[in-house]
Formats: C-alpha cells, structure tokens, sequence
C-alpha cells in the first residue's frame, strides 16, 4: 500500500511548520527593516518617475527691463509714506505734502557731530 494511503487510513496528519524562536525584539526589527524596504522602494519608484518625466526648463534671472516697467508705476506714485515733520531734524526743510526733504543747513556740521567720538 501506498504511504498516503495509510496515512490517511490512521489519520495521521503532517506536523506543521514550525519556525525558528525569536526574541520580540528581534521580530520588531524585522518588521521595521520590512516596513524600511518597502519604503524606499517607494522612493526609488517616484525618484524613477521623476527622472522619467520630461523637465521644464529652469527660470532665468529676471529681466532688469520687464522689472523696470513692472515696478515705474508703482514707483512713480505718491502712496502713504511720508517725511514725519515731528521727527525732522533741525537745517532740514519737509514741504508741505511730506514727500520731499531738503537739507537747508551746512553739511559740514553734520558730517563733523558724526565724526566726533563719545565723551567717557
């Protein structure tokens, strides 16, 4: 008679598989290096995707012309700041809208209190 015959006929039944014994914190980093290489696989399948993809070009510097144009109305319009008459030191004349400053005094005066050291 056959061996599947008989084992069948005494119902045996086949052992299951038994692994190996591992310490939990052995199993823990199994895992983490599954869950690790899953991961990157990821990242090596996107990086593969990128590369893949046709790349736009890279934006030049800006355009000091375009830049020009873009900025001259905004820089050509009176908006809200202003010389602040309170702050103004004295030799300096604010007209009247605030926009413009003159220095009525000598300027050697200020370059010579600019020049002069503290006192100890």
């Amino acid at each position: 008679p056959s061996s599947a015959a008989s084992d069948a006929s005494t119902g045996a039944r086949k052992r299951p598989q038994v692994e190996a014994y591992l310490p939990p914190h052995a199993r823990q980093r199994r895992r983490e290096e599954a869950q690790w290489k899953r991961i990157k696989a990821e990242w090596h399948r996107k990086l593969a995707e990128e590369d893949a993809a046709p790349k736009a070009p890279a934006p030049g510097p800006p355009n000091v012309r375009a830049l020009a144009k873009k900025l001259e109305p905004m820089l050509e319009t009176h908006g809200t700041c202003r010389f602040n008459p309170l702050q103004k030191d004295p030799g300096v004349d604010i007209d009247a809208d605030g926009v413009h400053a003159e220095c009525v005094s000598d300027a050697s005066v200020w370059m010579a209190a600019a020049a002069v050291p503290p006192s100890e």
